[in-house]
């Protein structure tokens, strides 16, 4: 990339409609960068792209870029990556089978000033089966001189299987909410610090809400040994093994509440300054998780809260920006907020909403489809966006939310798991003056 684009000038790299575009690069071994843009350049998008190979498929220097809806894998190192720059967009991609990390955020030099890597957001990313290193790294250059990453968010995303779900050092006034860690092997999310410094107590004021923790084994749901100043509150953590959950080595200014907790292998839920405590323990002797709960949080197999789960209505109220579930959904409709990364809905599909006659066009492509379709429509205006996918019996079986502005837009949703049938696709567009409206498509998978 050898120039930027503006604010009101964005320089835009896009696959037609219906069309799919693959880049493969001829090693993933060599000194090679993909979708480079270097001297640090501002305003660019890259959307819509199959990336294969390549040491790194895209390496972004700079401010106000977007890396939107890619397919990244069988690189030769990171997936997706930010080497200094700020206010930039990671969102809707899938990263799998990397040399190091999915997505990579580091805090390299820019001309005239040290590194920097503030106010970026990364969300609605799948990061899975990177087992070289952590499906989300972000921390700064390992140069001595440690920059402090401020203002970075990571919400609605999903690390499943990879090494590690995610790492981060020397984050200030930073959020890590509405996601879901599952089965990665070295810790849920590593708060750490530079190897060659000693683990000081670094006062964050990381905020971890709403977040899903699953069998991230055999080390722990989160591993706190550098931060301190941190809120940790209505998460779910469930493990089985024998292991203790959460560790904070540095509880100065810590808050632990609204959490709930299960391992079936073992009843210790923290080490909290070396000391190992169950939840009772934890309760009484510091004071915190007053509100905490001890509970099988009785998940369905999407991760999901089910009806009897005791995560619906345990949680407390964060206010926004927090108060939108990784499908879109509005938090405490009815009150109360529920613990976990996902607030729990009726997936039984209202019996009006095939009467109702829609404003916009819904179409699905293909309709007839092997793994992945795309929705396709047209808005009025900006809208949070509720999909749902329900199979022949009407239960839901897929699911995601997000927020668009007004204009012809394209999402792809990926239904390779499911078994070959007729699914029903349901789409709720949730206006800024609370207005909705519901539309339905239909599409067919085979083989």
């Amino acid at each position: 990339m050898q120039r930027s684009g503006n604010a009101n000038n964005k320089i835009i790299f896009t696959n037609y409609e219906d069309d799919q575009v693959i880049i493969q690069f001829p090693s993933s071994n060599i000194l090679s960068r993909g979708w480079w843009w270097n001297g640090f350049r501002d305003y660019l998008v890259v959307n819509g792209f199959e990336l294969i190979g390549a040491k790194y498929a895209i390496l972004v220097q700079g401010d106000h870029n977007e890396v939107t809806n890619c397919k990244v894998h069988n690189t030769g190192s990171d997936g997706l990556c930010i080497w200094g720059g700020s206010y930039n967009l990671i969102a809707h991609n899938e990263i799998w089978n990397t040399g190091w990390n999915g997505i990579y955020i580091e805090s390299r030099v820019r001309v005239g000033l040290h590194g920097r890597a503030n106010y970026n957001v990364v969300e609605y990313n799948y990061c899975h089966d990177n087992s070289q290193h952590f499906g989300i790294n972000i921390y700064p250059e390992t140069d001595g001189i440690q920059d402090t990453l401020i203002g970075n968010i990571v919400r609605y995303n999903i690390s499943e299987n990879n090494k590690g779900g995610m790492y981060i050092r020397r984050w200030l006034d930073g959020a890590i909410y509405g996601n879901l860690f599952v089965d990665n092997y070295n810790n849920g999310l590593f708060l750490h610090h530079w190897d060659n410094t000693p683990p000081l107590p670094f006062p964050s004021n990381l905020k971890i809400y709403n977040n899903t923790f699953v069998r991230n084994t055999p080390y722990w749901s989160i591993s706190g040994d550098s931060f301190s100043h941190i809120t940790i509150k209505n998460n779910i953590f469930l493990q089985d093994a024998n292991y203790t959950i959460i560790k904070i080595d540095h509880p100065e200014g810590c808050t632990l509440d609204y959490n709930l907790y299960y391992n079936t292998g073992s009843n210790l839920v923290v080490r909290w300054d070396w000391i190992y405590y169950t939840l009772t323990e934890f309760q009484n002797n510091e004071g915190q998780e007053i509100n905490g709960l001890w509970a099988d949080p009785l998940l369905a197999s999407d991760y999901r809260l089910t009806a009897n789960s005791p995560a619906r209505d345990s949680g407390v109220d964060l206010g926004p920006p927090y108060n939108y579930d990784m499908d879109g959904h509005l938090r405490g409709e009815d009150g109360n907020w529920d613990i976990g990364g996902f607030e729990y809905k009726d997936t039984r599909i209202e019996s009006e909403i095939s009467i109702e006659q829609p404003k916009h066009r819904l179409s699905l492509q293909p309709s007839i489809f092997t793994s992945t379709t795309t929705i396709c429509l047209a808005l009025k205006k900006s809208a949070t966006i509720e999909i749902g996918v329900y199979n022949s019996l009407g239960e839901r079986v897929s699911g995601s939310g997000l927020r668009r502005s007004k204009g012809e837009i394209s999402i792809p949703i990926n239904l390779k798991s499911l078994p070959v049938g007729v699914y029903l696709c349901r789409v709720r567009l949730i206006y800024d003056d609370g207005s909705v409206e519901a539309i339905t498509g239909k599409a067919v998978k085979v083989r």
